[in-house]
């Protein structure tokens, strides 16, 4: 079975473009650093990654959905 990753970049949203979450890359770090969301792993020199599972756990358990702008409830 192959992990599958999802990357900064995927998750949080630019101008230029669409995110899976309607929150700017600085709130995902800022959430994973504040304990919110897990940390991410590292899959080599300046490239971290979270596993699909656990992006997809943290949405289930904090209600948060890509179609809407929230904060995590803690």
């Amino acid at each position: 079975m192959q992990n599958r990753f999802i990357r900064i970049g995927q998750l949080a949203s630019t101008k230029k473009n669409p995110g899976r979450w309607p929150v700017s890359p600085a709130t995902v770090w800022r959430w994973a650093h504040a304990g919110l969301l897990p940390a991410p792993g590292r899959l080599g020199p300046g490239v971290s990654a979270w596993p699909i599972e656990v992006i997809e756990q943290f949405e289930r358990e904090r209600g948060l959905a890509s179609d809407r702008t929230q904060e995590p409830r803690q």
